[in-house]
């Protein structure tokens, strides 16, 4: 019950947020979501199935639900209706129906990072994505394998991939787990199909990706900010196709040629990494939760993108460290709450001030994304110790 009433009061305080905060941090649920779906319906065709879109296909399924609730007028409130409905069952399936009372802390710190986070926490995809990721933490705790979750969630956002990527390079059964995770989007995909669907179309999601220019919030986009800041030009550009605000001119090809280059690297090294911890290791689920946080981590740090609700992509992988006691656990959990927090701040407080090169802005985006790589360079560091030496943890416990 205490679990339930928190998400509630935290869902509350999120949207008063979002409704109320300067800019429009819900703006994704006017501005994007909700043409979407009003397009699609009148369109006759359907997003990512037979049209192209940036999103996987399984992530229509919360903008459709929001939509059949309160249609093109209300959108946002029969989204809001969807989320929160959605983040209490995934609570409550998380804490075992009230059985798992040892998890309460889990939810806690789960809400807080919501809240640091800010509005963009309820009023983008991540809004479920995150939730369902949560559901899996649970199937792991409980020593099972989680990738079913992971699975559907990959083809909502493609970032829970994170989790597949884990379970798999340690499982003993990484055969049978990879199985389930091809045979299960296969299935999606024909389903997609099934229904006039195109590969073109379901798979544009990948293509559209290669089309982004570095976005301002990127790390790749902050030689191009500090340069406008002190030459008094203006690198910042709105794109009307991926409705974002990339960076142009001097420096700004960094994103574009370092950032696919810079992934490949580091998540090959972290699988790497993780496979030969997994083998020496007393406690494999360390590892994976340990891998889990780092794979996150590169995505957000070589990511071109860098949208706020990127680092919702975190919260789960940081609980999944904490609940399986590796080292430095505090750590990583107070890092994720100024990460949060400064995020927060990112955006909607001062994003006003980084899209016109102010000083102050510039310091706490830069702020933020150091320690972004900063953490992703201690969790590297701290998996080729696991590889060397393995972890000795007899620590078993399950929540």
């Amino acid at each position: 019950m205490a679990a339930l009433t928190a998400t509630a009061l935290a869902q509350a305080v999120l949207i008063y947020w979002g409704f109320h905060s300067v800019g429009t941090p819900i703006g994704d649920l006017d501005f994007a979501y909700r043409p979407w779906i009003h397009n699609m319906v009148t369109g006759h065709y359907i997003l990512g199935i037979n049209h192209p879109w940036v999103y996987p296909v399984l992530a229509l399924v919360p903008i459709y639900a929001a939509w059949m609730i309160g249609h093109v007028h209300h959108f946002v409130t029969g989204w809001y209706i969807v989320e929160v409905a959605f983040q209490l069952i995934a609570v409550s399936i998380f804490m075992k129906f009230g059985r798992a009372s040892a998890r309460l802390v889990l939810v806690f710190w789960y809400l807080a990072f919501m809240i640091l986070l800010g509005p963009v926490s309820v009023s983008r995809l991540e809004s479920f994505a995150v939730p369902l990721a949560l559901m899996a933490l649970g199937q792991l705790l409980d020593g099972k394998s989680g990738v079913i979750h992971s699975t559907i969630n990959a083809l909502i956002k493609v970032w829970p991939v994170v989790f597949i990527a884990s379970i798999i390079t340690t499982a003993k059964d990484r055969l049978r787990q990879l199985l389930w995770a091809l045979s299960i989007s296969l299935g999606i995909v024909l389903a997609a199909l099934a229904i006039g669907g195109n590969l073109a179309d379901i798979f544009s999601f990948l293509s559209d990706q290669a089309k982004r220019n570095t976005q301002v919030e990127s790390i790749f986009a902050l030689p191009s900010l500090w340069y406008g800041a002190m030459s008094h030009t203006q690198p910042v550009q709105y794109n009307p196709v991926m409705l974002t605000l990339e960076v142009h001119g001097k420096y700004s090809h960094l994103g574009q040629v370092l950032s696919a280059p810079l992934l490949i690297l580091s998540l090959s090294l972290a699988i790497a990494l993780a496979y030969l911890a997994a083998k020496k290791s007393t406690s494999v689920i360390q590892v994976t939760a340990l891998l889990s946080f780092n794979l996150a981590l590169a995505l957000i740090a070589f990511n071109k993108v860098g949208s706020p609700q990127y680092i919702d992509w975190l919260i789960v992988p940081v609980l999944f460290v904490a609940a399986t006691r590796c080292d430095f656990s505090k750590l990583y959990l107070g890092a994720m709450a100024v990460i949060s927090g400064l995020t927060a701040i990112i955006y909607p407080e001062i994003y006003g001030q980084i899209l016109t090169e102010q000083p102050l802005g510039l310091s706490v985006l830069t702020l933020r994304n150091l320690l972004v790589l900063a953490l992703w360079v201690f969790t590297s560091v701290q998996l080729a110790r696991l590889a060397i030496r393995g972890s000795r943890s007899t620590d078993q416990t399950r929540i």
